[in-house]
């Protein structure tokens, strides 16, 4: 209503005098798939002059991937992360990443038109969880939850190879 962000209800637009010129702009955004309904009316002192109902049905959201670089958060240290976001195989731009802990965002990221984006996560302590999150308008949410993980920092080999050669030294 008057260039505001209204939600659902009732709203006195004001007085509109007999042969005024009205101009009603809805713009909305859907949340979710599914028939909604839009009524528009208005009403004068002694009766309804206007009573419409528009059924509108939202088509549902198409679903994309995301790919994390490196696929694991390493703790103590700076995590330079890629994303990269994708519809088959077209990549998305414009996509929102979102990275959180807790409730507390860290920071955002967009995807370029190579669908890629990348941020530096700072170090995150050991088993802390950072939370992902992918938007982009007309797709599903994607929630990428993810713990800094301890058990990356220690390497125990599979197979030590050495090799040992014996003879004379000579000075």
């Amino acid at each position: 209503v008057n260039g505001n962000i209204v939600e659902e209800g009732v709203y006195n637009i004001g007085t509109i005098g007999v042969d005024s010129p009205l101009r009603v702009q809805l713009i909305f955004k859907a949340i979710s798939s599914g028939a909604s309904i839009i009524k528009l009316g208005i009403n004068s002192q002694t009766q309804t002059e206007l009573d419409l109902t528009y059924n509108i049905n939202v088509k549902p959201n198409k679903k994309f991937t995301l790919e994390m670089t490196p696929k694991v958060i390493v703790p103590f240290l700076d995590n330079l992360l890629f994303f990269e976001a994708r519809d088959g195989n077209t990549p998305l731009n414009g996509v929102i990443v979102t990275l959180k802990k807790g409730n507390t965002i860290l920071g955002n990221a967009t995807t370029n038109g190579e669908g890629i984006a990348q941020y530096t996560l700072s170090p995150p302590r050991a088993g802390e969880e950072i939370t992902i999150i992918a938007k982009k308008e007309g797709y599903d949410e994607i929630v990428l939850p993810k713990k800094a993980d301890k058990g990356i920092l220690t390497i125990i080999p599979m197979e030590i190879a050495v090799t040992i050669k014996v003879g004379r030294i000579l000075a």
